[in-house]
Order: structure tokens, then sequence, then C-alpha cells
């Protein structure tokens, strides 16, 4: 009987486990939603370190997202701080929103991500413009190969 107490108990609580996850997500798009960048990369992460929702196509497409959003939102402030949350911010939005489309078997995320890829295009084609001005041209190229 305890055994069976305890097999119940242990199955539910791993049953309420999974919906407290997902509704980190509500969470995470109010904070990006509302410019709370730092915080919103706070719980990204804590997202893709937990085993579980590191599998979550939501997981990567909301990486992704706040990558593109904090970057768009610091090239219009010209605030350096937002372009630079991740190193090469734009290609960590290109790979995160690569790796949501990968995970995604039911095709749900597609819908989500296909107008933010042409969001992304647009901006590594600005990012390389700017290199090739610049005479960067290892940087452009990369830029334009991802547009």
């Amino acid at each position: 009987m305890k055994r069976l107490l305890l097999l119940v108990i242990l199955f539910s609580g791993c049953s309420l486990l999974s919906p407290l996850q997902r509704s980190k997500f509500i969470t995470l798009s109010n904070l990006i939603d509302t410019k709370k960048f730092a915080e919103a990369k706070d719980v990204v992460e804590a997202m893709i370190d937990d085993e579980q929702s590191v599998k979550w196509p939501r997981t990567w497409y909301y990486k992704g997202y706040l990558c593109q959003e904090a970057y768009h939102e610091g090239a219009k402030k010209n605030d350096k701080a937002l372009m630079e949350l991740y190193p090469e911010q734009l290609f960590v939005a290109y790979y995160s929103y690569h790796k949501a489309l990968f995970l995604d078997k039911s095709g749900k995320v597609e819908k989500q991500i296909a107008p933010k890829y042409v969001l992304l295009a647009n901006e590594l084609q600005k990012m390389g413009e700017a290199h090739f001005k610049g005479k960067r041209y290892a940087e452009a190229f990369k830029s334009f190969e991802h547009a």
C-alpha cells in the first residue's frame, strides 16, 4: 500500500512539473514584450539548462525571438548593450530558430518563425552592408550568407 501511494505521489509530481515549466513561456513572452531583455535572458538560459525544456521547440523559438528583439531595440535606440546581449546575437537568433524548427515535429512553431525569418534576413543584410563598408569582408560574407 505504501509503495502504491509513493508511486501515485511520484507520478503526480512529475505530471505537475511539466505544466509549470511551460508556464514560463508566458512569462518569457511578457518580459520580451515589455523590453525587459536581461530578465528574459535569465529565464531562457534557465530553460535551456533544464533537461526537459531544452527539448521543446518553443524554448529555442523564444531564445531566437529574444535575441532578435533585443538587437532590433538596441539598433533603434543605438544601445550597444542590447545589441550585445549575446555574442553575435543575430546568428544566435538564426541558429535558435533553426533548432526550434528541427525539434518541431508538428509544424506549430514554423508558422511563428516564418515572419521572424524575413525580419532577421533584413537585419543580417543591414549588418552585412555595415561590415562591407567597414572593409570587414569576412564578417560581411557571413552576414550575407545567413541572410
